[in-house]
């Protein structure tokens, strides 16, 4: 099978990057979701297998677009889109679970802890480094 390339520990705030061998290259503090938000904008981050299917080098725009508040730092610097998938088949289900991106965060003291919509945010500095190392098909575990 297929190797994820990074796998995100919900529970510890915590993201593995393996290399194309499966060797880990680092570990990354990141924050997770909270699950219920009363503004009905939140998902908790939930366990799965997802393919990298997007990468966006500056999310200014659609950070302005979703969350006009954060004066378009929403996404940090960097953001990859993630898409649910059938590990077994490695095919894609549009419109499932998705919506739970990697991406930079503007609050670098929120990083930790379950603060996020849905996403895993990282340190601006840290999905610099890891967003060149990620590829549009690449595998990316969220375990509990």
């Amino acid at each position: 099978g297929k190797i994820a390339r990074m796998v995100v520990s919900i529970g510890q705030h915590r993201a593995f990057l393996f290399d194309a061998s499966g060797q880990l290259v680092k570990i990354y503090g990141v924050r997770t979701g909270t699950g219920g938000q009363a503004n009905g904008r939140g998902s908790e981050t939930v366990p799965g297998v997802r393919t990298v299917t997007g990468r966006n080098s500056d999310p200014t725009a659609i950070s302005q677009i979703l969350w006009p508040e954060s004066n378009g730092k929403a996404f940090g610097t960097r953001l990859l889109d993630l898409t649910l998938t059938d590990p077994a088949t490695g095919k894609t289900r549009a419109g499932e679970g998705n919506g739970q991106e990697l991406h930079g965060v503007y609050a670098e003291n929120t990083i930790g802890l379950d603060a996020s919509h849905g996403c895993v945010g990282f340190r601006n500095r840290d999905i610099e480094e890891i967003f060149p190392k990620l590829r549009n098909g690449d595998f990316v575990r969220f375990d509990a």
